[in-house]
């Protein structure tokens, strides 16, 4: 997809903002709390339905006002132009249109248009608990199998009811079976959807990585399943005995005990994790914060290629603050990666410079100050 307008009404200090003219790589620049977050911020909203700074819609409306509201225009690859137009008010209730037709599912509109973060918070990516990373490995899959949206809400409810037994005291097998069938079958697609994703991901993630940064040169993603605690390297193929649905089934009914003991299901596709090590250690002990930024990069431009490759999808990528943390040489590797690949990328600095340096032909700087945004005098490069 390709964003050509976008409209901003409350969304922090950003009280109304029409802009359009966008080119491949948009730049904008401005002092801290000036709004450029805040931009990026409300086309997420458009895409995801939700903040990606905070869990409260509250503390995304403007103070003065009680409703926030996004429209955004885009392109896809066919030529066919897509308009994107989404309401939050202060009670959490929301409207959603797509081309002028009302939506009532937020995962409908992420099919929409597929949004890429790269923020503060994707360190968590490596430093956070498994549910950051199983929820990030899931958009991919999401995004790539429609089978799973409807698996993963089967799964789900199922998961709901077994541990409200659970928490019970309940003991009896017999009244788990019922919900222990649909983990079980449920659980079972969640698990092959992803490992067929993670087949493809792993490929362009090893490229990026060694492409970023030569310490990454004996990098591997591993998986755990969550059906047992054993880490699987993703290159390797998964034991063929271990996929057998009656050995998953045993393995997750035989550790009944354990969970009434805990209160909670122990095992099962919502324990999953990714893990990735440098020579044999442990990413996150082992990387500097920029060198964890680079790593991240590779992850979420994986992320972007796979969706590529699959589905012929180009997803946005939002970069809030790219140069921090990165070296003009890390920096340039990444945004070659982002021009060679044409996504379409919005990305904020305090730094005119970077738009003077790193930035490629097709760019386009925007002045952002106290809630404003300005085109700048001609596109960068030019």
């Amino acid at each position: 997809m390709f964003i050509k307008k976008v409209i901003v009404d409350q969304v922090r200090n950003l009280s109304h903002v029409s802009l359009e003219g966008f080119e491949s790589f948009n730049l904008l620049v401005g002092p801290n709390g000036s709004g450029k977050t805040s931009f990026l911020e409300a086309v997420a909203l458009a895409s995801q339905g939700r903040s990606f700074r905070s869990h409260k819609i509250t503390h995304v409306i403007n103070h003065e006002d009680s409703t926030l509201s996004v429209f955004i225009e885009a392109e896809d690859r066919h030529g066919l132009n897509h308009r994107i137009g989404i309401r939050r008010n202060r009670q959490n209730q929301f409207q959603v249109r797509v081309n002028g037709e009302g939506i009532h599912s937020l995962a409908e509109l992420s099919h929409v248009l597929p949004i890429l973060v790269i923020d503060n918070e994707a360190f968590q990516l490596l430093d956070g608990s498994a549910s950051v990373r199983s929820r990030f490995l899931d958009w991919g899959v999401f995004h790539v199998k429609h089978e799973f949206y409807h698996q993963w809400r089967i799964y789900s409810r199922a998961l709901k009811q077994r541990n409200e037994l659970l928490k019970s005291g309940h003991s009896n097998q017999d009244e788990y079976d019922v919900w222990d069938e649909h983990i079980l079958n449920a659980g079972f697609a969640i698990t092959q959807y992803r490992l067929a994703f993670l087949q493809v991901f792993n490929i362009h993630f090893l490229q990026y990585a060694k492409m970023f940064d030569p310490l990454f040169a004996d990098i591997a993603l591993g998986f755990k399943t969550g059906w047992d605690r054993v880490n699987h390297d993703v290159c390797e193929r998964m034991p063929e005995d271990w996929l057998d649905e009656g050995s998953l089934s045993d393995k997750f009914r035989s550790n009944l005990s354990q969970d009434i003991r805990y209160k909670r299901t122990q095992l099962g596709a919502h324990r999953a994790d990714l893990h990735i090590t440098i020579n044999k250690m442990d990413a996150r002990d082992v990387l500097s914060r920029g060198q964890k930024k680079s790593l991240i990069c590779a992850l979420k431009l994986a992320m972007a290629k796979t969706l590529k490759q699959t589905m012929a999808r180009y997803p946005v990528l939002l970069l809030d603050d790219l140069p921090a943390e990165l070296d003009t040489e890390h920096l340039n590797a990444v945004l070659s990666v982002i021009n060679d690949e044409q996504y379409q990328a919005f990305i904020t600095s305090v730094d005119t410079q970077l738009g003077n340096n790193n930035m490629p032909l097709k760019a386009r700087m925007f002045h952002v100050e106290h809630g404003k945004i300005s085109t700048a005098n001609g596109d960068i490069n030019a």
